[in-house]
């Protein structure tokens, strides 16, 4: 190649570089040479640029025209993050919690905006995951009428829910539990299906900026009775006094007991986590025999479902 130059007059030298990581320093000298030898020069350094950043989520999705909305921003590469943007305004202001996750302050707006994380290497791109809608000033919104009033305990019913003010929708729960997953269709009606629960009767509740629904009677939701769908260990000493995890559907939790019975016998000890998983001790037995674990709560009891809910003592 061409030398740079020659003489005691400064000259610029270029290199091209390949396979860097992003965000990392390097270090490098320059060495120049002639027929006397060769001369290094100082250890220099330079910081390739991040990655743009990535927003897989926002949380809430929705808020007032006014702004001052808190909104969670989650996704990858926002340690170095030097703007957030909703639509084309910057927000009022943002906390860098991590590298996955920015809480900003929403600016006044108005419409369905992209909110995007600006860093030196970039913004990130925009997509569905992204959009947060303005929504004007107005009443709470109501629920009017479910298309269906009992499910499964286990969760999975698709129902849908008449009402007014569903602009914005940021939850829909049953109960203390958030919806599976929920659509809004148009400002009165949401398609939602239902998540695991308790046996027994809840309210749901639709929220968006301007508030939650009411609790009346056209929200009340049922959830079916209890199920026992596997015992482990399903086998076990007639002495009891064994330690067995059940699984199923409807179980309470918190305040609402669930009574578990080996045959004619109660379990004791028993402690439910959640909603289908619960730990307790075996009974002793008179004999060996296979008996089934049924549950009971708020009045309703699990149908015999065996295999599955058979236990055997030896």
């Amino acid at each position: 190649s061409t030398p740079p130059g020659s003489g005691e007059a400064p000259v610029a030298v270029t290199a091209s570089l390949s396979g860097l990581t992003a965000n990392r320093t390097y270090h490098y000298r320059i060495s120049a040479t002639n027929a006397t030898g060769t001369t290094h020069g100082e250890d220099q350094t330079f910081t390739t640029l991040p990655y743009a950043p990535t927003v897989t989520s926002v949380s809430p999705d929705a808020g007032l025209e006014a702004g001052g909305t808190s909104v969670t921003i989650t996704g990858a590469e926002l340690a170095e993050a030097t703007a957030v943007k909703f639509g084309s305004t910057k927000a009022a202001s943002f906390t860098i919690d991590s590298a996955s996750s920015i809480t900003a302050t929403a600016p006044a707006g108005t419409g369905t905006v992209q909110v995007t994380v600006s860093n030196a290497g970039g913004t990130s791109a925009t997509g569905p995951a992204d959009q947060f809608d303005y929504v004007a000033p107005g009443p709470a919104p109501t629920i009017t009428k479910l298309s269906a009033k009992t499910g499964a305990a286990a969760g999975g019913t698709s129902i849908t829910i008449t009402g007014t003010g569903f602009k914005g929708v940021t939850s829909v729960r049953f109960g203390s539990t958030n919806a599976t997953s929920f659509t809004v269709s148009s400002p009165q009606s949401i398609t939602a299906v239902s998540p695991p629960g308790t046996t027994g009767t809840v309210g749901v509740a639709v929220t968006t900026p301007n508030g939650t629904s009411a609790s009346t009677a056209n929200d009340q939701y049922t959830f079916g009775p209890p199920t026992v769908t596997s015992v482990s260990p399903d086998t076990g000493s007639k002495a009891g006094a064994i330690s067995v995890t059940v699984t199923g559907s409807g179980f309470g939790v918190a305040s609402t007991p669930t009574v578990f019975k080996f045959g004619k016998v109660a379990a004791t000890d028993v402690e439910c986590l959640s909603s289908s998983h619960c730990t307790m001790l075996a009974p002793a037995a008179a004999k060996p025999e296979t008996v089934n674990v049924t549950a009971t709560v708020n009045g309703k009891s699990s149908k015999k479902a065996p295999p599955g809910d058979e236990f055997t003592y030896g």
